[in-house]
């Protein structure tokens, strides 16, 4: 969700800085509470309660369109490394260059 007016593009920090960096945001529209609600159990239908209440929800007020809710993650604090050993921060590649997500 690009736009080429700065004020559109969410990933514009000084108008949008609740979207900040190093993170992944699942940018939701809503128009009435009823939408949001909706919104907040369908992501419930995807993710798990415990990866759920690791999300950050936010309302996000977009210039052009209207309200948006916003689950974001933080990618750098949540890393599941072992510190005592040099295991990258993601599983090594498939064959075929895929991790399966």
């Amino acid at each position: 969700m690009t736009e080429v007016k700065a004020e559109g593009n969410i990933l514009n920090p000084k108008k949008y800085p609740e979207i900040a960096d190093n993170t992944i945001s699942f940018v939701v529209p809503y128009n009435t509470e009823q939408d949001k609600e909706i919104a907040i159990k369908r992501m419930s239908v995807v993710f798990e309660k415990k990866q759920l209440d690791t999300l950050k929800l936010l309302k996000l007020k977009h210039h052009f369109n209207g309200y948006f809710l916003v689950f974001q993650k933080d990618l750098l604090n949540n890393r599941l490394i072992d510190k005592n050993q040099s295991n990258p921060p993601f599983p090594p590649l498939a064959k075929g260059g895929s991790r399966g997500i």
